[in-house]
């Protein structure tokens, strides 16, 4: 029998599904309605599509998933409680943050409103220990004073927990060892520790990626775990299930519960490098320097903007020199050459297919 891989993009609206037949090399595509108050609904449904084909569940062999699960959590703030610990003298980090306004035009945006905390001041504690710049630990961590900090978080409400002390990204000891209070004390939270979520300097930007990542996790963490249960009692039998990260990448279901703020730009990223692949088949990455790759969506359309592909990197979107730009559309995936004076005329399309379900390679 043949072997299939799945993959699929969950939106607001609708639910894309790609399989692809590892023997053949046919490519067959479908679409069903998202399902929001439960979103692992939608991806079964596109499953059984497949499986209605008349393919056994155990030859799907491999399975891949963009979610905006997480992403919408973050911003309608439907995540959970969530608790902060830092190191003592140091509760105003998160609060402050880096400054008075964010970075761009609205730096001069008179009336610029901070980001709503994810984690407020009430459900901050404080906890006494040390770490210096070198990595060397000045305080040791205090164990009773943070069990006691703990059993405040506990006590407020809070259902998960950030924790990001000076300088963990070099000595991860202190906060391994608030790992081990929260085990005794705290065991039922979700537990996000800075050193593994973005071990790497700047307090601010590490703080505030950790409480990300707490206020998400248990969110993420049901609905992964109730999509496992609902593919396996449908029969899909394989061990690479994996979910799409803001990099491009994937990781295992397992993982992204565990890390979930890799996921925040999980559906825009796919966009991207699937855009990529597509320009790479048509010739446009053997003569361009550089180009720029926009998922465009109706919810959130600057959201792929943040990639641009250079030399197999990463960085910062600009307008110099030769650069072509993609952008989908009802049609087709439409390219420009952006360095030609005046409005950009499309230099090449790669057409969508006539027929909704299936593709030509």
């Amino acid at each position: 029998m043949a072997r299939y891989r799945v993959a699929v993009d969950t939106g607001g609206t609708f639910s894309d599904f790609v399989f692809f037949n590892e023997d053949s090399g046919e490519l067959s595509i479908t679409k069903v309605p998202s399902t929001p108050r439960e979103p692992f609904q939608a991806v079964l449904n596109g499953v059984r599509e497949l499986l209605d084909q008349g393919v056994p569940a155990r030859d799907v062999s491999f399975f891949s998933h963009g979610t905006t699960v997480g992403t919408n959590a973050l911003l309608e703030e439907k995540g959970a409680v969530t608790g902060l610990l830092v190191t003592e003298g140091f509760r105003g980090i998160y609060e402050v943050m880096e400054q008075s306004r964010g970075y761009g035009p609205v730096t001069y945006d008179l009336f610029f409103e901070k980001p709503r905390l994810l984690a407020t001041p009430y459900t901050t504690e404080e906890v006494r220990e040390r770490v210096d710049f070198q990595g060397n630990a000045l305080t040791p961590v205090d164990v009773e004073q943070a069990a006691e900090a703990v059993r405040r978080l506990k006590a407020k409400g809070v259902e998960s927990v950030a924790v990001c002390f000076l300088f963990s990204f070099l000595n991860l000891e202190h906060e391994l060892a608030v790992k081990k209070i929260m085990a005794e004390e705290f065991p039922e939270a979700s537990l996000s520790l800075s050193c593994e979520v973005l071990p790497q300097i700047r307090e601010f930007y590490r703080m505030s990626t950790t409480v990300i990542n707490a206020y998400i996790a248990p969110v993420m963490s049901r609905y992964l775990n109730a999509l496992e249960d609902r593919l396996r009692e449908t029969g899909v039998t394989t061990p690479q299930l994996y979910i799409m990260q803001s990099n491009g990448g994937v990781s295992t279901f397992r993982t992204s519960a565990r890390i979930p703020v890799a996921t925040v730009l999980s559906g825009p990223a796919g966009g991207v490098i699937s855009s990529l692949g597509a320009s790479g088949k048509v010739g446009i990455i053997d003569h361009m320097e550089g180009f720029v790759l926009i998922d465009v969506t109706d919810e959130t359309a600057p959201a792929g903007i943040g990639s641009f592909f250079l030399d197999g990197y990463a960085r910062d979107v600009v307008t110099a020199g030769t650069i072509a730009y993609a952008t989908d559309s009802p049609s087709g995936l439409y390219l420009f050459d952006l360095s030609r004076p005046g409005m950009p005329e499309p230099i090449g399309v790669i057409h969508a297919p006539a027929a909704p379900r299936d593709i030509e390679v």
